[in-house]
């Protein structure tokens, strides 16, 4: 999992289930940084599931998150990174209501959603099979890639 705003170099988790004695406590945020181990991407091996979190999502797949676009820059990220791909299943887990019937703006920025869980059904949503393919430098401001080490770093890289 990402570390808030992919604040740091190693800017993801790994949180191995076979590592951890106290489960119920490494699934909430504070559990997670002292369960997990910091990662950067080079540490990682491909992702096999995305899961997402949704303010809003439809069955076609769009979402609403909470609106600053860090999960759609988590993937892109691993993208970038060739850990995720048009592949790599996406999900979001959400209470009935947050389901909506009506249709959600998007970008090439954001990430479809592909399967979505509530508490009494599952959806294969009509996603698109397309994901975004990498980061978009141009959609990103200079303070916010000065504030994500993983992204200057890539950025002086190319």
């Amino acid at each position: 999992m990402a570390v808030p705003r992919l604040s740091e170099e190693k800017c993801f988790l790994r949180l191995d289930p076979a590592a951890i004695d106290d489960i119920d406590d490494a699934t909430t945020i504070s559990g997670s940084s002292e369960h997990g181990v910091q990662v950067g991407p080079a540490e990682m091996e491909p992702i096999d599931l995305i899961v997402s979190g949704s303010v809003a999502v439809n069955e076609t797949g769009a979402r609403v998150g909470k609106g600053e676009g860090y999960s759609d820059l988590e993937f892109a990220l691993l993208r970038e990174c060739g850990l995720v791909d048009d592949d790599t299943p996406t999900a979001s887990t959400v209470h009935e209501i947050q389901v909506v019937d009506t249709a959600i703006d998007t970008t090439s920025l954001d990430v479809p959603i592909d399967h979505l869980f509530t508490p009494t059904r599952s959806v294969r949503t009509t996603a698109p099979d397309h994901k975004p393919a990498g980061i978009e430098w141009e959609s990103l401001s200079e303070d916010r890639i000065d504030a994500i080490p993983m992204l200057d770093r890539l950025r002086s890289q190319s």
